[in-house]
């Protein structure tokens, strides 16, 4: 069963299915980027910053991953990936900072609280500043 929302079948360098991936815990970097899944990037998923204004919420992400791009394409690389070192920064911060409301537990079974269970620690949003100078 599809617990995250992602219903595509989205397979990585090794072959493993994403929601495979993602049973013990979401691993991001920004909510956007995950290990192992070079050159995709999923905007508005879980781990992302869940602020006021969701127009530049949604609309960050697309400005970073085209510089992103267009950095791997002025380089000669032929794809863009994240080291586990950086998701786990970014796993770490969104656990320091997740999002403090009852909905998982007053939402009714669907892919937002995966089908009702118990939220894990890194499976929120992340709602920190936004601004943020990163080690990476």
């Amino acid at each position: 069963m599809q617990k995250t929302g992602i219903y595509n079948e989205i397979r990585g360098r090794d072959g493993r299915e994403i929601n495979e991936t993602y049973r013990d815990g979401l691993r991001t970097l920004f909510g956007v980027h995950t290990h192992g899944y070079p050159n995709l990037f999923i905007m508005g998923g879980y781990q992302a910053s869940f602020q006021f204004n969701l127009t530049f919420m949604l609309c960050r992400p697309r400005v970073i991953t085209s510089r992103m791009h267009r950095l791997r394409r002025d380089h000669g690389h032929a794809e863009i990936d994240v080291s586990p070192e950086s998701e786990e920064w970014w796993v770490q911060e969104v656990i320091a900072h997740r999002g403090k409301t009852t909905r998982n537990q007053d939402c009714t079974p669907g892919y937002y609280n995966f089908e009702g269970e118990f939220n894990r620690r890194q499976d929120g949003n992340y709602n920190g500043g936004f601004q943020r100078t990163t080690p990476i």
